[in-house]
């Protein structure tokens, strides 16, 4: 598995990187907008698929996936002001 921050000062948990994951495995992650600055998640994607709707319980957003293939996921954060 895959996590990358595209743009933003925000971050995840696990962090940004590269993760080795067993198959049919469910991994929760934690998308963490920089409240500081007042960010927002732009966008929330899973290879390729915009899963930003599913995102669950802001401010730390929670989304868990199920490994089946090699799982990139991209996370996008932007500040409205």
């Amino acid at each position: 598995m895959n996590i990358e921050v595209v743009d933003g000062e925000g971050t995840t948990d696990p962090k940004p990187g590269s993760y080795r994951e067993k198959e049919d495995s469910d991994v929760s992650i934690e998308v963490i907008p920089d409240e500081d600055e007042g960010e927002e998640v732009l966008s929330f994607e899973v290879n390729g698929e915009n899963k930003r709707a599913e995102l669950m319980n802001p401010p730390a957003y929670e989304y868990v996936v199920t490994i089946t293939e090699d799982t990139t996921v991209e996370v996008e954060y932007f500040c409205p002001i």
